[in-house]
């Protein structure tokens, strides 16, 4: 029984699922539009970590908001019941807060999200809200001070989740850099997207994260 549990996990392809805005699609410019999501440098980290089969499916739009078109979307791919992810990645609320939303209904929709995710099975990996480059400009000081506390209460939703769920902080971790720094337009294409090697970064803030909470395979 022990052989076959351990060639069985050796051999069975782990899942996950980024779910998101245009910050998983890897919306980026570089003379003309272009994509690279964060999950294919992830791939690649919990390949060599897990050391067996990962697949990591991308479903990202840019400019969606999670109410109510994300949420929706993430409810049609679980009642499908197609594939069975071992962890699901969910980043938004950046639309929404620029178009005003409610930060309360905002995070009690992100945190239903992660509910239903959990309920068909899978972990759960909580993304912060990220900043953006005018992130403390007066006239953004609402959206700003409501991205905080959407970020605190996913936050404390991980903490009470008994390891179901961990949060993710690419608020803090990811800071946008000053206007003079010369590494801005190494990693940052615009006030909100990342270049191709930015979201390689962000790939591994994502993987450091989660990479205690992995099983390595190869140890069954």
């Amino acid at each position: 029984m022990m052989a076959f549990g351990r060639l069985f996990e050796k051999s069975r392809t782990q899942r996950f699922l980024c779910l998101g805005d245009s910050l998983v699609e890897g919306y980026t410019i570089k003379h003309r539009l272009e994509f690279h999501p964060f999950s294919i440098e992830l791939e690649k980290l919990l390949s060599h970590h897990l050391k067996c089969n990962v697949k990591v499916d991308t479903m990202g739009v840019s400019g969606e908001c999670v109410i109510p078109t994300m949420a929706a979307r993430l409810q049609a791919v679980l009642s499908t019941g197609t594939k069975k992810y071992d962890w699901i990645i969910i980043l938004g609320g950046t639309n929404d807060l620029g178009m005003g939303a409610d930060g309360e209904k905002l995070l009690s929709t992100l945190c239903s999200m992660h509910d239903n995710a959990r309920a068909s099975g899978a972990h759960t990996a909580c993304l912060a809200v990220p900043q953006i480059a005018v992130e403390n400009e007066q006239n953004l000081s609402a959206v700003h001070d409501k991205k905080l506390k959407v970020n605190d209460g996913l936050r404390r939703y991980c903490e009470c989740s008994g390891g179901q769920s961990i949060f993710v902080d690419l608020y803090n971790e990811l800071p946008h850099p000053a206007k003079e720094d010369p590494e801005r337009n190494v990693y940052w294409c615009d006030m909100l997207h990342l270049t191709e090697r930015g979201y390689d970064v962000m790939a591994n803030i994502i993987f450091s994260a989660l990479k205690e909470h992995l099983v390595d395979s190869s140890h069954q």
